[in-house]
């Protein structure tokens, strides 16, 4: 099930389109001058598949789509970019009248025709002065005029002046003044007998132009263009046709965070805010990365995830939106935020109703399951998402549901995933940032891992290159430790860099910090170190990592005397309890099952842990490989739902909880547990 399939069509996509199309209708209620939006998305979450369904949305109106990663060649600017969106504005459309851009067309054709440069500064400072008094419209028949009149002289019409002539005006004004000079009037007439130059060529024409000019003629050029292509827009949408316009017109750029994207933004800001004027245009950039433009307005440094709060949910006031945050006063700002598991949920759903009824066998209300579980894998990352539902569908007809899903999540699997999504996603670092980053995914959040020198090795510059890219709000997403605010990787990142940490070979001594033992080895003595949290809860989550499992259930155990003498509080144990068995499972590379797993796992402790600790090993030997309840105190720390994806050991996490509250005296302490039980008695989906 590719991206392109169900784009437009998750909630946040809907919410989306819906903003776009409220300030693309001219009903009045969105009147003036639209902001620019800006869609700020890591890779992989969806920015492109948006756009083209933007695109696909605004098709009856005069829609321009850029990619600015194509066009920024180191050549290129501004001039450039707004050529391209003209042409693309101009082109007719099912519902509206043709789009003409008449000033700004003879003034680039100008730019792009005139060999002699005082000809095309003259041509600037005409449009420039024709637009302070009012007059562009007349003025830019003359100028056309002027170059066709030369061109015809010359040697004829070249293409590259009828590659102009649907931007301009035409019709009988251009008729009536040509009449009275033969020659040019020949060439008038003629015009539809030569073949114009695709815009392609007219930009490479244009762009030359540029080139015998000085930064500074190149900067006052863009700025006049600018003003002729908005006041172009504004009178296209109030003459006699405008009325016929029921939409604005809609320009979208990909990829807005390059040079060349920030500069044409930068460029368009400065000339609306000078303009001071409305105008029908609504654009949508898109970026991997703050652009400059962006940078530059932000009040100060913006908290992780400030750009996130833009969503609402059907259970705020006013229900359901999005609600682009304003910046500077000109510019709005909405970052792509992950499918919630309703919307996992509901692609999950269109997958298992397309697969035959004996692959779902055995599993309660199949469809829930999927959703619940898939979210659980990749938290709604829509690039990891999309790869998996596409996964699923690729087995034979009888393969079980479950399979296929481990199968896409397994390193080796031919339906894996893995190297897809990392590449996808991670595919832009530098490969000594990329080999040094599973280590990074060992610690609960990237950011203790940067604390922990030793994980590095005294690199420095691989050091502070982790440090950024921890730092970097559309790689991490924010959460909360703790009610502490925390950067963490989007969980899929965390899972498939755990996986080749896993593979890592050289657990023997001295361990390396590249290896599953090594980095978990320097973390836990990051803890207990001079300036570290000193958290005991820590230090077991990382010895059960490393699969010391007696030394976890040994700290647990101790908590739980207390809790037993009075002195804890038995929801705090319960919470201990749920930070440990969140340590990852060094057998996550792994397909396993759950049953047979569980009780090799126990024969192995009952040969280390004392007889009266066996019940707390057993809980954390489960809980390392099931599925919990979406309620518990760490759902959003770690999940490894494909150890026991269907649940099947919650009996036995009941049976151990059971027994622990049978040593409780209090009721309030034996309530605590009790409704722990109830929460694992519970179908997790």
């Amino acid at each position: 099930m590719p991206r392109d399939a169900w784009a437009g069509t998750s909630q946040r996509d809907l919410l989306l389109s819906r903003w776009v199309q409220e300030h693309l209708a001219r009903d009045g209620s969105t009147e003036g001058a639209t902001p620019p939006l800006l869609l700020l998305g890591g890779r992989g979450t969806g920015k492109t598949t948006l756009l083209a369904h933007l695109k696909w949305l605004a098709q009856h109106t005069h829609t321009a789509a850029l990619d600015m990663a194509q066009l920024d060649d180191g050549r290129r600017g501004t001039a450039d970019v707004l050529a391209e969106i003209a042409f693309q504005l101009s082109a007719a459309t099912p519902s509206f009248p043709a789009l003409r851009l008449p000033t700004s067309g003879a003034l680039a054709l100008a730019l792009a025709a005139e060999t002699d440069p005082g000809n095309r500064a003259r041509a600037v400072q005409q449009i420039r002065t024709a637009l302070d008094e009012g007059r562009a419209e007349e003025e830019s028949d003359a100028l056309y005029l002027s170059i066709l009149e030369t061109a015809a002289t010359v040697a004829g019409l070249p293409p590259l002046v009828m590659a102009a002539f649907p931007l301009v005006r035409g019709g009988k004004r251009l008729w009536g003044v040509s009449s009275g000079k033969r020659k040019l009037w020949r060439a008038v007439r003629g015009l539809g007998s030569v073949t114009p130059a695709s815009p392609d060529e007219f930009l490479t024409g244009l762009n030359h132009g540029f080139q015998h000019g000085t930064s500074a003629q190149r900067a006052e050029a863009e700025e006049v263009l600018l003003r002729a292509f908005l006041d172009d827009l504004q009178r296209a949408y109030e003459d006699g046709e405008g009325q016929e316009r029921t939409w604005r017109c809609l320009v979208l750029l990909d990829n807005a965070e390059t040079p060349l994207g920030n500069a044409f933004l930068e460029a368009l800001d400065a000339v609306r805010h000078a303009r001071g004027a409305a105008d029908p245009l609504v654009l949508v950039a898109a970026a991997r990365k703050r652009p400059q433009l962006l940078v530059n307005r932000e009040p100060g440094l913006v908290p992780h995830g400030a750009y996130l709060e833009c969503w609402r949910t059907a259970d705020d006031e006013g229900g359901a939106a999005v609600a682009p945050r304003r910046i500077g006063g000109r510019l709005d700002v909405a970052q792509l935020r992950p499918l919630d598991r309703d919307e996992v949920g509901e692609f999950s759903a269109r997958v298992v109703h397309a697969l035959p009824r004996e692959a779902v066998h055995g599993i309660a209300r199949p469809a829930a399951w999927l959703g619940r579980v898939l979210h659980e894998l990749t938290r709604g990352q829509p690039l990891a998402t999309a790869a998996a539902l596409t996964a699923l569908v690729s087995y034979g007809e009888q393969e079980p549901l479950v399979a296929r899903v481990r199968g896409a999540f397994t390193p080796g699997s031919r339906h894996t995933i893995g190297q897809q999504v990392l590449d996808a996603l991670l595919g832009d670092l530098s490969p000594a940032v990329r080999h040094v980053l599973p280590r990074a995914a060992a610690a609960v959040a990237p950011g203790q891992a940067v604390a922990a020198n030793g994980l590095w090795g005294g690199g420095l510059y691989l050091h502070e290159r982790v440090a950024e890219l921890v730092r970097d709000d559309l790689r991490t997403e924010p959460a909360l430790i703790d009610g502490e605010a925390a950067a963490v990787f989007p969980d899929v990142v965390r899972r498939l860099l755990l996986q080749e940490l896993a593979q890592v070979h050289g657990d023997n001594p001295p361990l390396e910090p590249a290896t599953w033992s090594g980095a978990y080895e320097v973390l836990r003595a990051a803890v207990s170190a001079p300036g570290g949290t000193g958290d005991a809860r820590e230090e077991a989550y990382c010895r059960l990592a490393q699969g010391e499992l007696a030394a976890a259930t040994r700290y647990l155990y101790d908590a739980f005397q207390e809790v037993r003498d009075g002195t804890l509080d038995a929801a705090a144990w319960c919470r201990a309890l749920s930070w440990v068995q969140r340590a990852p499972r060094r057998t996550l590379h792994t397909a396993v099952d759950a049953g047979p797993e569980y009780e090799r796992l126990v024969a192995q402790a009952e040969r280390t842990v004392p007889a009266e600790q066996l019940e707390i090993a057993k809980l954390l030997i489960a809980g390392q490989l099931t599925l919990h309840p979406q309620t518990d105190p760490y759902a959003g720390l770690w999940s490894d739902p494909l150890g026991d994806p269907t649940g099947q050991l919650h009996g036995v996490i009941v049976e151990q909880l059971e027994r622990l509250r049978g040593q409780l005296r209090g009721f309030r302490q034996w309530q605590t547990f009790d409704d722990r039980m109830r929460l694992y008695r519970k179908e997790p989906w």
